[in-house]
Order: structure tokens, then sequence, then C-alpha cells
């Protein structure tokens, strides 16, 4: 089950569906850093400073709303958001498009895969650069990789619903099934119009044209 947080009503100015996004996130990501900090201090007692509990709390959020932007931006041009769900105890969120690519289809399959391939890329982008920009920068890493990870391997719970893998996975076997379906009823219909033909010609060309 799924609970609509946000409609986004057409021609929405796009910086105020950033920050929809923003405050969605926002509660999870200071629940998470918060317990984050938390661990690092009984574990490191001292060690954990502001600033870093802020880098915490930074890759937290912009790993969540960057996989729904990366999920946006592959989705192509003139589709837009048109609403933002969650499920109970905001565990993970989604966003619907509209239009709504159909399932199985190359558009689809790259908006489903476009939010893991932001996190990736980010994630790529600071492990390249991490020797000069400093330790801070392993938070950004560890958090995009992670969400990335999670959302391509295939499974569904009751607090989260269904990953990006999962939701992939379901659609490409769905089409699959309706393409081999498609070649069977296809097989059957040919041969018993090469039947059909072989009785009487006349007719059997009928039904082909039919």
């Amino acid at each position: 089950m799924r609970f609509r947080l946000f409609s986004v009503p057409e021609g929405t100015a796009t910086w105020r569906v950033l920050t929809a996004l923003v405050l969605v996130f926002l509660p999870f990501s200071l629940f998470s850093a918060g317990l984050l900090t938390l661990t690092r201090i009984v574990f490191n007692p001292g060690g954990a400073s502001v600033g870093e509990s802020l880098h915490i709390l930074g890759s937290v959020l912009s790993s969540g709303i960057l996989h729904e932007l990366g999920h946006w931006a592959a989705a192509g041009p003139g589709v837009r958001i048109s609403a933002i769900t969650t499920t109970p105890g905001m565990a993970t969120v989604r966003i619907r498009f509209s239009p709504e690519p159909a399932a199985g289809s190359p558009r689809w399959v790259r908006m489903m895969l476009g939010g893991a391939a932001a996190n990736l890329l980010l994630a790529g982008t600071l492990l390249a650069l991490h020797p000069r920009l400093g330790t801070w920068a392993m938070y950004y890493i560890f958090l995009h990789l992670l969400t990335a990870g999670l959302n391509l391997v295939p499974f569904r719970t009751a607090a989260t619903g269904p990953t990006d893998g999962w939701l992939l996975w379901q659609g490409l076997r769905g089409r699959l099934a309706v393409g081999i379906g498609g070649a069977s009823v296809f097989k059957v219909h040919s041969d018993h119009s090469a039947m059909k033909g072989g009785a009487d010609h006349g007719e059997g060309a009928d039904e082909e044209a039919l």
C-alpha cells in the first residue's frame, strides 16, 4: 500500500517539485543521520563532529533525491512528475509520471534504471576525486552505492514495497510472456490457415486476409 503525499498539477514549477522531494525525504534522512551519528559516537566517543553529522545527513538526503531525479531524467522529454507517494512509515518514496511509459518498453526500462545510474555516476565521480576531496566524500560514496545496490536487487517487502529491480523484473517478464504468447497464437493461426488452404484455397485466402 502506498500513500500519496503530494499531487503535482500540470505546469508546476520545477523548484516546487524539488522542494516537495526535499520535504518528503527530510524526515527519514534526519532519522537515519541521527542513528548513524549515534552509532559512531557509541563506538568511537569523541570521534563524531558536527561537520561529519551534516555530511551524513547530506549523503542520505542527496542519495534519495538524486535517485528519483535520475528516474525523471531517464524518462525523457515530455514526461512530468504527477505525484509523490510513500509507504507506511515513509520507508521508501516513489514518484509517479505522466504520461506513464508502458511497462517493459525501452523507455520504461531506461526510466527504471535511471535512478541507480544517477547514484552510480555521482559515486564514481566522487571516488575518482576522493584523494583531493578528503574523507567526507566517503559518506556520499557509500550511501549512493548502497542506494543503487539496494534498488537494483529484486525484492519486495511490506515495509518498503517493491524495489526498482523487482519492478524491472516483473515488467520484463510480463513483456516476454506477451511476446511468447503472441508468437504462439500467430503460429497456431498460420498452421490453421495452411490446413484450410489445402482444403479450399479460396476460403483460406479470405481468412488470412481477415
